[in-house]
């Protein structure tokens, strides 16, 4: 649905051409079907203006799930100006009783299932945080009140967007359900010029006939068919993250001590959290000095890599490479390199600045730091944390047309980074971590092994979460919460049982949080 003409229903394309005019009549011109029979292209075009419109549509063996994007053309000379673009719009049967289920609540309890009654009024779900976000989780499911787990008509659709997204779920004019949805128009315009295109993310939707748990299945053989990460596939090791334990303080002495313990224990792979870098002492200072400290680690990182995988564990490490921390020497460098207004004071969150990813300096710096770490030392696991929003989301260098698509090229140079790790460093993998779930939109498991669902690890509300969670995701990449951890824990401050703690961190990528030298020999 294109706004233009006798238009009253939501629209997924409203363009203003270079003459104002804010009408498109689009009309069907062609089609073309791929060799293997797979993907179908409908092309339309607009009956006055220079505008082709491609609607395109894949599916895949054994899956009842349709990839859908579109690509819009300005064949012309002139640029022309995109307000709404969204990737898709799913029109269901009609249905004068439909519920809507979806998810999201705040961070602590991203995976909250929820339900609505769709009525006249348009229900909109989305973000507007620079990420995915843990308010809304992108992904919907519609049924008549009648589903349950195991039996029902359900349709169900994800976008693949890491970014600011809404999706609008109400009824059309003549009362037919209708979803679309894809990149939130949110303060953001895209100009195309003359002969440019612009591809939307692809929003997966489907339909089946066995209730919520079958349209689960369908997007967990969807990731398996799909990604690009082998260890989508493999099963995920016993992990051990020093966090809980060492905080900032970590240094060489006490990881190798500690490694010999999850050696004797079974741990596969042992995790360097926060704290590593020049200068790292608490979250106020050395965000963005991606070198190892020279008093925690005299001799580099490679004889802690070096000790841990003679013990026969891999060696993982944490990353923030979207962040910076003013008092830092990249700050100090280029302080041109975060998101700002130069007449606003910068506003900090957790000391943290937010670097312009958008930029392509920005990016060339951010891949040849990640390149150089991971090829200096046998680093197995890369995770990948964000621990805020973007606020004062401005960049003053780019021309003033260009500045409201910070929020798209930000995520595509993101999205560019971790294509290019895994391409370069398959042996790598990288766990998705933004301050636990607030960037886990479909598109990260392409990439991402392992999943991080929230920093929440109360292990009641895991499972709450979990059920949320394994909606779109695999449980077994499910981490953040598996863990095992010393109780009580926040944010609820219940004691728990290692027992309970255990049976809960089964059911995921299962990680070990506890400071091993307070642990009894039976413990």
């Amino acid at each position: 649905p294109f706004f233009g003409g006798r238009f009253y229903d939501n629209e997924s394309l409203k363009v203003t051409f270079p003459d104002g005019v804010r009408d498109t009549v689009l009309r069907y011109k062609d089609y073309v079907i791929s060799k293997d029979k797979n993907t179908l292209t409908l092309i339309l075009k607009d009956e006055v203006y220079p505008l082709t419109v491609k609607l395109i549509y894949k599916i895949y063996e054994g899956l009842d799930v349709i990839d859908r994007h579109t690509e819009i053309i300005n064949e012309g000379s002139a640029e022309i100006k995109l307000e709404t673009f969204y990737s898709a719009n799913w029109v269901l049967h009609y249905n004068e009783k439909n519920r809507l289920t979806y998810m999201g609540s705040a961070w602590g309890h991203e995976y909250e299932v929820k339900t609505a009654d769709i009525g006249l009024s348009t229900i909109t779900l989305g973000s507007k945080a620079g990420v995915s976000a843990a308010q809304n989780i992108p992904y919907f499911a519609i049924d008549d009140y009648t589903a349950t787990e195991n039996s029902g008509n359900v349709y169900f659709g994800t976008l693949q967007w890491s970014g600011n997204w809404q999706m609008n779920i109400g009824r059309t004019i003549n009362r037919i359900t209708q979803v679309n949805g894809g990149i939130s128009n949110f303060d953001c315009d895209m100009w195309l010029k003359g002969g440019e295109s612009f591809v939307t993310p692809v929003f997966t939707g489907g339909f089946v006939t066995g209730g919520f748990g079958a349209a689960n299945r369908q997007l967990h053989d969807y990731i398996r068919t799909t990604t690009q990460t082998p260890f989508t596939n493999k099963v995920m090791p016993v992990l051990y993250n020093a966090w809980a334990t060492f905080l900032f303080d970590v240094s060489e002495e006490l990881i190798m001590a500690q490694a010999k313990k999850c050696a004797d224990l079974g741990v596969e792979l042992l995790l360097i959290d926060d704290g590593w870098m020049k200068g790292r002492i608490n979250d106020r200072a050395g965000l963005g000095d991606w070198v190892p400290d020279p008093v925690k680690f005299p001799n580099g990182l490679k004889p802690v890599v070096d000790y841990v995988n003679s013990l026969g564990m891999k060696f993982g490490i944490w990353v923030e490479p979207e962040m910076v921390n003013p008092d830092s020497d990249l700050y100090r460098a280029h302080p041109d390199w975060v998101m700002n207004y130069p007449t606003r004071e910068r506003e900090e969150k957790r000391c943290q600045l937010t670097l312009n990813l958008a930029r392509e300096d920005v990016y060339q710096f951010t891949v040849d730091w990640l390149d150089k770490l991971l090829s200096e030392s046998n680093i197995e696991c890369l995770k990948w944390d964000m621990n805020r929003y973007f606020s004062q989301a401005g960049w003053p260098e780019a021309e003033t047309k260009e500045q409201k698509t910070i929020y798209i090229k930000y995520v595509q140079n993101f999205h560019r980074i971790l294509e290019h790790i895994n391409k370069k460093f398959p042996h790598v993998m990288i766990e998705n971590c933004a301050s636990g779930g607030l960037r886990t939109d479909l598109s990260m498991t392409k990439w991402c092994g392992r999943i991080n669902r929230s920093d929440n690890q109360d292990a009641i509300d895991v499972l709450q979460l979990h059920e949320g969670f394994t909606k779109t995701n695999l449980a077994k990449s499910a981490g953040g919460g598996c863990h095992f951890h010393h109780t009580p824990y926040f944010p609820n401050g219940r004691a728990e049982s290692m027992k309970f703690l255990a049976h809960v961190a089964y059911n995921g990528s299962l990680s070990i949080g506890y400071d091993l030298r307070r642990l009894t020999d039976e413990q």
